[in-house]
């Protein structure tokens, strides 16, 4: 969309006002006298009497219609498909899920056992704002070997998040080692997960981005809060 030109009007407007910032002010040879005290011709009279001359100026021909035409033509919204994702780590592995799935990532807690489900998805119970909501395992859901989720560096302990996952009314948690923030995304970003991904982690990772030289799996929030269903057994 291309604004009217505004060369006519400023040419026609300065035959109005002596423009004399253009000869002796700051845009010219700095000569005037008044610049001693005033510093710069924003600061002087004779300026502020050329705005308000200028503003005040009757309308050029055509000019209305002109402007009349510009704002009533239609917006046309851009198509910028934009994901914002919040990256995390568990154990050496990075993922992400859409900022959106996220309800809320709390402080590591307690967790409470689940009788007879030590070896499902569901790793337990934690409490959350007073409600008990079930703890995924994401080693178990996502195929990650024990011994490299256990090699993190002593120091990385504290970094650890719990990440509230909501999905069609359904909440479920599931402990990280550390969530490194939210960023904004293209959908011309993403990939397709190549075949070296793990069968377990597969069946959740929509695509992959790739971060600061990370390979990130994207995960499927709705599949996530689907495995309460088909792997808590």
């Amino acid at each position: 969309m291309t604004l009217p030109s505004s060369d006519t009007t400023e040419s026609t407007a300065k035959t109005a006002w002596n423009d004399c910032w253009n000869s002796i002010g700051v845009h010219g040879d700095m000569s005037c006298p008044k610049l001693a005290t005033l510093i710069h011709c924003r600061n002087c009279p004779t300026y502020s009497a050329a705005a308000s001359a200028f503003l005040d100026r009757d309308l050029l021909a055509g000019c209305e219609s002109e402007w009349t035409t510009h704002f009533s033509q239609n917006k046309v919204a851009e198509n910028v498909q934009a994901v914002s994702v919040a990256v995390f780590r568990v154990g050496r592995e990075w993922f992400a899920l859409p900022t959106l799935a996220l309800e809320e990532v709390a402080e590591s807690r307690k967790m409470h056992s689940v009788p007879h489900r030590r070896n499902g998805a569901v790793a337990g119970l934690v409490n959350i704002r007073g409600e008990l909501i079930v703890c995924l395992s994401p080693q178990k859901i996502l195929g990650i070997d024990a011994a490299l989720e256990a090699s993190s560096a002593p120091g990385e302990k504290g970094r650890a998040r719990l990440l509230v996952v909501k999905r069609d009314g359904k909440r479920v948690a599931f402990p990280v080692d550390e969530v490194v923030g939210t960023y904004r995304c293209q959908e011309s970003d993403f990939e397709v997960p190549p075949a070296t991904v793990t069968m377990a982690a597969s069946a959740f990772t929509q695509k992959i981005l790739r971060w600061q030289g990370k390979v990130i799996g994207f995960l499927d929030d709705k599949m996530l809060v689907a495995s309460l269903n088909g792997g808590a057994a």
